[in-house]
This record gives C-alpha cells, sequence and structure tokens, in this order.
C-alpha cells in the first residue's frame, strides 16, 4: 500500500511539472509575439530614428540601429528557450505515460502539450507608431 501512495505522489509530481512547463511555453509564446511585432513595426524604419525602450522601470532612449539588434538578440533567446522547455515538456509526458502502463493506470489528464499548442494570436491593436 506504501507503494501506491508513492507511485501517486510521483503522477501528481510529474502533472504538476506539465502544468508548469506549459505555463512558462504560453508566457514564452507572449513574448515572442510581442518581440515578433515590434520586430516587424521597427525594420522598416530609418535606423537613425529615435525609439525608446522600458528597461525595468527606466525609458531608456535609444536609435532603431541601435534597439533592433538587441530585440533580435532577445527573441532568438526566447525561442530558443521555448524550444527547450517543449523538448522538456514532451520527455515529461513519455515519462508519465509510460508510468501509468507500468502500473495500469488509466490517463487522468489529456498531454499538456496538445493543450499548449492552443496560443492565442495577437491582433496588431496595442502598437503605436508616430507618423512624420
Amino acid at each position: 500500500m506504501a507503494q501506491r501512495g508513492s507511485i501517486a505522489d510521483l503522477l501528481q509530481s510529474l502533472r504538476a511539472e506539465l502544468i508548469d512547463l506549459t505555463q512558462k511555453i504560453n508566457e514564452l509564446d507572449g513574448e515572442k509575439a510581442e518581440h515578433k511585432l515590434v520586430i516587424e513595426t521597427l525594420t522598416p524604419m530609418d535606423p537613425a530614428r529615435k525609439c525608446f525602450r522600458l528597461v525595468g522601470d527606466v525609458l531608456v532612449e535609444r536609435t532603431v540601429g541601435e534597439f533592433l539588434p538587441a530585440i533580435k538578440h532577445n527573441y532568438d533567446g526566447i525561442c530558443g528557450i521555448s524550444a527547450q522547455l517543449t523538448k522538456q515538456l514532451e520527455e515529461k509526458e513519455q515519462q508519465l505515460l509510460s508510468l501509468q502502463k507500468k502500473h495500469n493506470l488509466a490517463p487522468s489528464l489529456p498531454p499538456a502539450s496538445a493543450a499548449g499548442k492552443e496560443t492565442k494570436q495577437k491582433d496588431k491593436e496595442g502598437i503605436l507608431v508616430q507618423q512624420e
């Protein structure tokens, strides 16, 4: 009976990890969408044009030419981390499924990656661009 309890604890722990990973992936997907929108907005602009970036609580003035490479670098980093977390999520799902099969337990949650792939598409309503 003690083994049954430890298996249940392990299953619960894996489910919690799946939920945490899914939430983090969704959060990063939102960040990717925001970065991509900024990149698409700034790319056609003059590199000498002034722009502002909020870093923490400080508004920093830079040019588009200085800011665009930094935002592209951040976007690439977010994409890499998101891919790593997605891979970890798939591995945890496989671990959970194999544990359930090993102990003849019915799956109690739908795969988290399937739920995580339902990302929300944001409209471009929140961008203000000053016309010169």
